[in-house]
């Protein structure tokens, strides 16, 4: 893990810019920590029943003989549902057995955030770039037949966001909403 500091100008204004890179060992123990939580965390387990059975009580989402395709998705939604563990123990399984994300100078995890001279959060952007090669992965999730696993999975996720003229007055001009530019859900629901 890296941080470096450095001085920026944002327009008129000094900014300084903290840089944060995370390695191999620190990324898998983040994603394993993330996983391992995920299982063992009721409220989110709870949280994601009560999203499953939101979409179920829509009347306009109701499954009837004529649609196929939503009662597969509804199948989906509770497998999904009723197996978060066994997927959380896969993930793990698959995270312990990476000898290496390949993580370089060009992969991992970048953090950036910009401090203004009032301590504020002006900027900030996450990069997230992970190559998964299945090849040099060890005792892949239970391979009973000895399968060899080939592939190379490239994962890539950039997120910038920066922020003006914090604490000062803004105006936002909201659209005047009208039945072109806007959905009824009460509809669905009588």
């Amino acid at each position: 893990m890296a941080i470096e500091s450095t001085d920026e100008h944002n327009g008129e204004e000094h900014v300084d810019i903290y840089n944060v890179q995370l390695d191999d060992k620190v990324t898998k123990f983040i994603l394993s920590d993330i996983v391992s939580n995920l299982k063992k965390d009721k409220d989110t387990v709870e949280f994601i029943k009560r999203i499953k059975d939101s979409f179920i009580l829509l009347p306009a989402l109701k499954v009837d003989s004529k649609n196929e395709d939503k009662k597969e998705f509804y199948k989906a939604i509770n497998i999904i549902h009723d197996n978060i563990p066994l997927y959380c123990n896969i993930i793990i399984n698959i995270l312990d057995n990476i000898d290496t994300f390949n993580i370089n100078e060009e992969r991992g995890i970048k953090l950036r955030c910009g401090v203004n001279s009032k301590g504020y959060l002006v900027s900030e952007s996450i990069i997230l770039k992970l190559k998964i090669d299945l090849s040099n992965m060890k005792n892949l999730i239970n391979n009973e037949e000895e399968k060899k696993y080939t592939g190379v999975y490239t994962i890539n996720i950039e997120f910038n966001n920066k922020l003006n003229n914090i604490n000062e007055g803004k105006k936002i001009d909201f659209p005047v909403l009208n039945k072109e530019n806007c959905i009824d859900y009460f509809k669905w629901t009588k």
